[in-house]
């Protein structure tokens, strides 16, 4: 994910590493297996706004993810799985994917999906309307946020 000129080579992604021929960039199961739920915020009828800025580590950024690397083929096979990537956009700069695709070391673990970076006063309520997309049920898993 790294060197566009290896961005073909989808050695290691026994899981829907072609479609039609052609390799998927990103392949592999965990890539295919994104989480996909969305979160809105609003405090007093103001939508709170989320940055996905920033929320991985910069060395993932920097050494992991290619600037030159573009999803292609991505979710476009006949089963899809999690969320979808642009393909305008190089993978160093989705920064939802990079979270995702840094391992848990344990069966319960965090991902950040962003920063609210409003301050929030006590007894503000916050309103969260969530898109439920991410299939937990039949894992038996479980998502707190």
């Amino acid at each position: 994910m790294r060197d566009s000129g290896k961005a073909s080579s989808t050695s290691g992604c026994d899981y829907q590493s072609h479609i039609k021929g052609e390799p998927v960039v990103p392949c592999g199961l965990a890539a295919w297996s994104m989480f996909n739920d969305t979160y809105s915020f609003s405090r007093n009828n103001m939508s709170l706004t989320v940055n996905k800025k920033g929320i991985s580590w910069k060395s993932d950024r920097d050494h992991k993810f290619g600037s030159n690397v573009f999803p292609t083929n991505f979710q476009k096979g006949p089963i899809i799985g999690g969320a979808h990537l642009d393909e305008k956009i190089p993978l160093s700069q989705q920064e939802d994917f990079i979270v995702w695709m840094r391992t848990a070391a344990l069966p319960t673990f965090r991902k950040l999906y962003g920063k609210i970076e409003v301050d929030l006063e006590k007894n503000d309520v916050i309103i969260v309307i969530v898109q439920n997309n991410y299939n937990t049920y039949s894992a038996n898993a479980k998502k707190k946020l």
